[in-house]
């Protein structure tokens, strides 16, 4: 019976470390779902942290990337309407060149003595022209006591008028209005030349 009370002592001794060591292992299981629980949210925390810096990143370095391309192709669209506008003016000033070759050009200088001669009644007058031009001129001026000076090559037409003694002078060369013209076009379309 001492063998038979023993056996039963020992099966309760092993039962209950069964049942203890049952309640320690899910104990442990706990913990150790908690802690795994814990990490995976701040690995979670720490993953989107590190995501969205990123983000911001990626998101910086394409704006940049955006920025310096439109600057380029900004310089492009420049450079593009400045030949553009280049190109008219070189066409503007070959249709003048053809301009002063018709009868239409002899009215257009005339018309222009006509409005600045009075300016000019006395004294000197120093008149600048085409060497092509001075017989023209020379018919329809009804300015008296002018000399002639023979303009450089850059001249399409027209002439300057100047007098010392009056202390005046006019620009009426067609080289100067069309400089005119080109500058109020680069003033109202706001084109920027570099």
């Amino acid at each position: 019976m001492a063998n038979d009370s023993l056996s039963k002592f020992a099966n309760v001794l092993y039962t209950e470390a069964l049942q203890e060591k049952e309640k320690v292992a899910h104990k442990l299981e706990e913990e150790k779902n908690e802690v795994i629980k814990k990490k995976d949210i701040e690995l979670k925390e720490k993953f989107e942290r590190e995501l969205k810096k990123c983000r911001s990143q990626l998101d910086y370095e394409v704006k940049i990337a955006l920025s310096k391309r439109e600057n380029e192709l900004s310089k492009i669209l420049r450079q593009n309407r400045q030949k553009a506008a280049c190109e008219v003016f070189e066409k503007a000033t070959e249709k003048l060149k053809d301009f002063t070759k018709t009868d239409a050009y002899k009215e257009y200088l005339k018309k222009e003595f006509v409005a600045i001669a009075d300016e000019f009644s006395s004294g000197e007058t120093v008149c600048t022209a085409k060497d092509s031009d001075f017989d023209i001129i020379k018919e329809i001026s009804p300015i008296k006591n002018m000399k002639y000076v023979s303009a450089d090559s850059s001249v399409i037409g027209g002439f300057t008028l100047k007098n010392s003694e009056l202390g005046i002078c006019a620009d009426c060369t067609l080289k100067s209005k069309l400089a005119e013209q080109e500058g109020l076009f680069y003033n109202i379309s706001g084109l920027v030349i570099e």
